[in-house]
C-alpha cells in the first residue's frame, strides 16, 4: 500500500460478481450442533474472498462496504489480500471508535476541505489520518476516518462517515469519498434496486424455493448484464441524441422499456439476409470504456 494512493473514476460493477448464497434456506433441519451455526453475510464473505483471489490473483481492489464489515474480521480478511477497502462508518456499529473518532475530530480543525457542485450543493470533508481500533480478538489497527457533511441548496443536512485502509490526507480525501464512499449509493441504485424494480423480478415468487431461487438469481444476473450492454451502448447513445434526448432513460421513458422496445422489434422487424454474415460477424466486438 502506498503512502498516496491515486482514486481513480471508473465503471461501478452493477452487477452481483462471484456471487455467495447465505445457506439458511426455509425448512432447512441441523444435523449436528456445527451445522446449526447460522450463516451470515460475513461467512459468505469469507468464501467471495477466496473466490475472487482465486480467479483473479493480481487484481487490485477497493472494496466498498456497508457499516456491517466494520469489523476486524472483514479487515482481516482484505489485508491478507492486500486489498483495500472504504466502509460505512455508523456510531451504532462500533460507538467507541465512534467516540474516538469525534474527539479527534476536534483537536485537528484544520484537518478540513470544502467542494461546492455544480447544483450549489456544498460539502464538507473532515478527516482523522491515524485512528487506532482494536478488534474483538485483540487485533490492532490503525485506521483512516472521513466525515463529510453534506447541505443541499434546499438547506437540508445529511452526514456520511467512512473507514479505510488507505492513507487519508489532504490530497485523497474528496477522492475517497465521493469515488468510494459515496459509490455505494450508485452500486445500490442501479445494481439490486434494477434487479428488483425493473422487469427482472428478483423478488419473484420463484424465491419460496431455495433451489429455484439460487438458479434463478444466476439466470438473472445474464438479464441485468445484457441489459446494462443494451443500455450503456455508444449505439443507444447515439440514437437517443438523434431522437434530442439527453440519455437513454430519457428516450424510452424507464429502464424495463428497453428490452421490451428490443422483443418488439425482434418480432415484426424483417432482418435482411445481409444480417446473417458470418464472417461480417465476427468483425465485431464489444469494447468498454469509463465515459
Amino acid at each position: 500500500m502506498t503512502t498516496r494512493p491515486r482514486v481513480r473514476p471508473g465503471l461501478a460493477v452493477k452487477t452481483s460478481l462471484a456471487s455467495q448464497f447465505i445457506e439458511n434456506p426455509p425448512g432447512r433441519t441441523p444435523t449436528d450442533y456445527q451445522d446449526q451455526k447460522q450463516d451470515c453475510e460475513l461467512k459468505a464473505f469469507d468464501r467471495l474472498a477466496v473466490a475472487l483471489k482465486a480467479a483473479f490473483p493480481q487484481l487490485r481492489l477497493c472494496l466498498s462496504f456497508d457499516s456491517l464489515y466494520g469489523c476486524g474480521r472483514a479487515f482481516a480478511v482484505c489485508k491478507k489480500n492486500d486489498w483495500h477497502f472504504v466502509v460505512t462508518f455508523k456510531e451504532g456499529r462500533t460507538p467507541e471508535l465512534w467516540q474516538e473518532f469525534q474527539a479527534l475530530l476536534k483537536l485537528s480543525p484544520e484537518q478540513k476541505r470544502t467542494a461546492t457542485l455544480p447544483d450549489k450543493t456544498r460539502r464538507v470533508y473532515r478527516w482523522v489520518e491515524q485512528l487506532p481500533y482494536l478488534d474483538s480478538q485483540r487485533r490492532a489497527w490503525t485506521l483512516g476516518a472521513i466525515l463529510c457533511e453534506e447541505t443541499a441548496p434546499t438547506g437540508e443536512k445529511t452526514t456520511f462517515a467512512w473507514l479505510t485502509n488507505m492513507a487519508v490526507n489532504r490530497d485523497s480525501v474528496i477522492a475517497i469519498a465521493d469515488q468510494v464512499g459515496r459509490l455505494r449509493q450508485k452500486i445500490e441504485n442501479e445494481g439490486f434496486n434494477v434487479q428488483k424494480n425493473s422487469g427482472l423480478n428478483l423478488e419473484h415468487v420463484f424465491s419460496q424455493n431455495w433451489d429455484h431461487a439460487k438458479a434463478y438469481y444466476y439466470l438473472l444476473q445474464l438479464g441485468h448484464l445484457l441489459m446494462q450492454l443494451l443500455h450503456h451502448n455508444s449505439l443507444h447513445r447515439a440514437l437517443a441524441k438523434q431522437y434530442g434526448q439527453t440519455s437513454v432513460l430519457a428516450l424510452w421513458g424507464a429502464l424495463k422499456k428497453i428490452p421490451q422496445r428490443l422483443l418488439e422489434a425482434l418480432r415484426y422487424y424483417l432482418l435482411a439476409q445481409a444480417d446473417f454474415d458470418v464472417r461480417a460477424a465476427a468483425r465485431c466486438h464489444l469494447s468498454l470504456n469509463s465515459s
